[in-house]
């Protein structure tokens, strides 16, 4: 009996340290992710900001869309309003009778992601053109493929604008390949429950194959953990695209990409330059002068309180050095 006893108890103790264990294990699970995000979901969820599309995977949503931020024991509340054609609205009124076209393409970024729609580089440029009509075509997620893909679905000849600006940031060079850990990220935070991207990779010849949206689709618990989410991708969701692109490669397919829409660009007798958003874009600054694109840079990175994309501040100076750049082309 005493015998009996002691396996029950010590039955009953390993019951409860195994519980603890796994409960150690889920937090440690969620950890990566940061409990900030489940915050966020709950008490301060995303607006549904973005819609599918057949072509680039996803797009802005037409609408009034209202982010608030918790920051400091308050909450910062950012409009994020976007037009018929998914652009990010710049808070300005339309010009009837624009003297030249402007359309700016891109991530985050561009799109202005945290900060107000007259905040955006793409609004403060504009502001020194009164008779020139912005456009701001920045779509959160977006690699540089997505953005040539907005600019071949939205803009006939006819229709093409004077000037067509990409934004380009780091983020985009391994977006363009649909690398592993970028569609894990893009599942987390996506609040559609899917994730649907486009995405190219070099064939033997050197050209570039392009692939249409590959959809991935995870466990419900899967964008509470991104420890869960990447283990899952990595052993279920793998097989859905080639392996992940080398560097080289990466870097091959982000020259060819921008060598694409500038010659677009000149097809639709439009001019091309390229913002360089961010320190890792800037290995990009010699293909660039070697294929005479011009291109202006941004100042240093700083970003907002509560996230991790660029402030105001940031988007004022880029702003700045984007309208004088464009200055003689628009004068």
């Amino acid at each position: 009996m005493e015998n009996i006893r002691y396996n029950n108890q010590m039955g009953k103790k390993a019951t409860m340290w195994g519980v603890l264990f796994i409960g150690l294990i889920a937090v440690l699970c969620l950890l990566p992710h940061r409990f900030y995000r489940l915050y966020i979901n709950f008490v301060y969820p995303y607006p549904k900001v973005m819609e599918d599309d057949a072509v680039r995977g996803w797009k802005n949503r037409p609408g009034a869309h209202l982010f608030r931020f918790p920051s400091g024991g308050k909450v910062r509340e950012v409009a994020f309003d976007v037009g018929a054609s998914g652009e990010r609205l710049l808070s300005t009124s339309p010009i009837t009778d624009p003297m030249a076209r402007v359309v700016v393409v891109g991530d985050s970024i561009t799109a202005g992601w945290g900060v107000a729609n007259e905040a955006t580089y793409t609004a403060i440029a504009a502001k020194q053109f009164p008779r020139v009509e912005f456009t701001n075509q920045g779509v959160g997620g977006y690699g540089t493929y997505q953005s040539l893909l907005t600019l071949k679905q939205l803009y006939t000849k006819e229709k093409a604008p004077e000037i067509v600006v990409l934004g380009l940031s780091d983020f985009q060079t391994t977006r363009n390949t649909a690398s592993l850990h970028w569609r894990t990220i893009a599942f987390i935070y996506s609040n559609r429950g899917h994730v649907r991207m486009p995405y190219v990779r070099l064939r033997a010849d050197g050209s570039l194959e392009a692939f249409p949206p590959v959809g991935d689709q995870g466990p419900p618990g899967c964008r509470l953990s991104a420890y869960l989410c990447g283990t899952y991708f990595h052993w279920f969701k793998s097989g859905s695209v080639p392996p992940d692109a080398s560097e080289e490669e990466n870097n091959q397919v982000i020259a060819k990409l921008l060598t694409q829409m500038n010659r677009w660009a000149v097809d639709h007798s439009s001019r091309f330059l390229v913002a360089i958003l961010d320190a890792g874009s800037l290995r990009h600054r010699s293909f660039l002068e070697r294929e005479r694109i011009p291109f202006v840079v941004a100042g240093p990175y700083h970003t907002l309180p509560d996230d991790f994309h660029p402030s105001e501040a940031y988007h004022a100076d880029l702003g700045a050095k984007l309208a004088a750049r464009l200055a003689p082309w628009l004068r």
